[in-house]
């Protein structure tokens, strides 16, 4: 039988360490699961239209403590106008627009679109 020197030993305990680490980074990150991003809206009211000038700002709040990480996006139009977690409309000019919210992750998305009326 041929006797294993130091350096055979080394690379073994190499190996076994290096395994034993993989399988615990492993067992770290089997609990942690992506959760579709849920938000609620500031629900806001046009009764008699915004006038030119006015401001609002609109803002995503989450709806449960989960820490879900997700992108956001603001279009006014189908142009994209921000990806911060809030937007503040200036109505510049009169007329109809559509500002639609988007917050997604790899578990799903979550979509919310405000029809604005500016006159006059």
């Amino acid at each position: 039988m041929k006797k294993l020197n130091f350096r055979t030993w080394r690379t073994a305990i190499f190996f076994l360490v290096c395994a034993s680490l993989f399988v615990s980074c492993a067992k770290d990150y089997a609990d942690f699961r992506v959760a579709a991003p849920e938000l609620n809206m500031t629900e806001l009211s046009f009764k008699d239209g915004m006038k030119v000038g006015d401001r609002i700002t609109f803002e995503a709040q989450r709806v449960t403590e989960v820490d879900s990480i997700y992108a956001n996006e603001w279009s006014l139009n189908d142009i994209l106008v921000s990806s911060e977690n809030s937007y503040e409309f200036v109505a510049e000019a009169p007329g109809e627009y559509v500002l639609s919210y988007r917050a997604y992750n790899i578990a799903g998305e979550f979509n919310y679109d405000y029809d604005i009326v500016v006159e006059e």
